[in-house]
């Protein structure tokens, strides 16, 4: 039953390989030519894969389904991802910014100090 199975598994990709590229070149729905090889929709479907997947949807023809936890987006490509990757947001930038605006509003205070105390630069 082994052999069978392997045979059978054999059969279908190139079955599938022969439908999805035909003798004018064109490829099969949900595949796409690239470099002369068609290659299959992650993302989008149809002929050429000129649909997009409808949202909740994702993988090869936009067959799978997300489901996806609260901090998760649905990516049409490759499924549920975090939102901090997907959107590439590090909390670590937002400390940096505080700490560089501190820093220049420091330095300019301090700037405009040093020149008021020079002896020449008073105004009364």
């Amino acid at each position: 039953m082994e052999v069978t199975i392997t045979i059978f598994v054999l059969f279908v990709v190139q079955t599938n390989a022969n439908v999805c590229n035909d003798l004018n070149g064109v490829c099969c729905a949900n595949y796409k030519m690239v470099e002369g090889v068609c290659q299959p929709c992650y993302g989008s479907f149809g002929v050429n894969c000129t649909m997009n997947c409808s949202t909740g949807f994702f993988g090869l023809g936009c067959r799978s389904e997300c489901h996806c936890k609260a901090n998760q987006l649905c990516n049409s490509k490759i499924g549920c991802v975090d939102i901090c990757g997907t959107l590439g947001y590090q909390p670590m930038y937002g400390i940096l910014i505080g700490i560089s605006i501190v820093t220049g509003t420091v330095c300019i205070i301090l700037i405009i100090y040093i020149i008021n105390r020079r002896p020449g630069n008073r105004y009364y």
